[in-house]
């Protein structure tokens, strides 16, 4: 990795991403109900985007160093 420290950035933006469902909850209790199923929802996504993001990223870099050096 050219910067490690962005993965780390990535990872602590994401991980603070899943609470943010129950923060808002304990802002506007009339939320509360839905926040339970919201935190699954955004764990959900930040569990797929930490999967088939970093596969994205890679096979679009290889396409480009592929078409770069043609």
């Amino acid at each position: 990795a050219k910067n490690p420290a962005v993965g780390a950035a990535v990872g602590t933006t994401a991980g603070n991403a899943v609470g943010t469902p129950e923060s808002v909850a304990a802002a506007d209790p009339t939320l509360a109900a839905v926040a339970a199923v919201s935190t699954i929802q955004v764990a959900t996504a930040v569990i797929v985007t930490a999967i088939l993001c970093p596969i994205l990223v890679s096979f679009l870099d290889k396409r480009v160093n592929k078409k770069a050096s043609n």
